[in-house]
């Protein structure tokens, strides 16, 4: 079904598969790959990888991105041509790559008085789940530079549709709103506590029985991170992600509070 191969493609896109192949014989020098990669310059198109390696892009003049947003892409290398010491040049795979940014109204928000309020769950927030799409691990996970980028892979019952035109509209509805509370920290605190909070725009009751990996969300967290800082006098040594799951129906009927803690490490690429 259209929808199938739809959502197959979104989570190869945004689950971080490793997809390498060596493509010339013997050497192994070239192949593929996939990575996520934070945009630093729009033109040429230039990243910033996980531990600070600059990557280049060449060959990209259909492909479009915005400095500032995380991205995870699969390109071609060739290792034989590589500059370790200012960084290295790849082309982009078949035009294959995603924007993971969060929108700006999906956060994160210092909402101390509860602005944002889901009115859905999540299926789930980490483990390994079995969906209607296929078993999936979906852990969250936080890194470059000062932990700055919350990767949260979301989860979510949606309504199961036959066209894409009417699947993209589906996913359009659906908004995974982060959000923290500084009025809750204490100067002696060491973990920053995050919640996911999933809002769906429908105005009508519509029937959503198909569990999914929607995507995965990246949220530039340096706000947080600075306000409890500020608070406490030292960046948080760990994340507590907080989102209401049902893995039985999409209700929050039902659901319960879920958690997931990401110890950090020192980052300062």
């Amino acid at each position: 079904m259209k929808q199938l191969k739809f959502l197959s493609i979104a989570f190869a896109l945004t689950l971080g598969f490793l997809l390498t192949s060596c493509v010339d014989g013997d050497d192994n020098s070239t192949g593929i790959a996939s990575i996520y990669a934070e945009c630093t310059s729009s033109y040429p198109a230039t990243f910033r990888l996980y531990d600070g390696t600059t990557m280049y892009l060449s060959g990209t003049s259909s492909a479009t991105f915005t400095t500032g947003h995380m991205y995870f892409l699969y390109y071609e290398y060739d290792s034989s041509q590589q500059s370790s010491s200012s960084g290295y040049t790849v082309s982009l795979y078949n035009n294959y790559y995603t924007d993971l940014t969060a929108s700006t109204t999906e956060g994160p928000f210092d909402d101390t008085t509860d602005s944002y309020v889901a009115n859905a769950p999540l299926y789930a927030l980490s483990g390994t789940v079995s969906l209607s799409s296929g078993s999936s691990t979906i852990n969250p996970f936080a890194g470059f530079t000062n932990n700055k980028w919350l990767f949260v892979p979301v989860t979510c019952w949606i309504a199961y549709l036959t066209t894409t035109t009417e699947l993209t509209a589906e996913l359009a509805k659906h908004a995974f709103v982060l959000t923290y509370d500084t009025e809750s920290i204490a100067s002696t605190d060491t973990t920053l506590e995050l919640t996911v909070k999933h809002v769906i725009s429908d105005t009508e009751e519509t029937s959503r029985t198909y569990s999914c990996l929607y995507t995965t969300k990246a949220y530039d967290i340096s706000s947080a991170i600075s306000d409890f800082q500020a608070i406490t006098g030292s960046a948080p040594k760990s994340l507590k992600i907080i989102a209401q799951t049902n893995g039985t129906s999409n209700s929050l009927t039902g659901a319960i509070e879920s958690s997931y803690t990401i110890s950090l490490t020192s980052s300062s690429n």
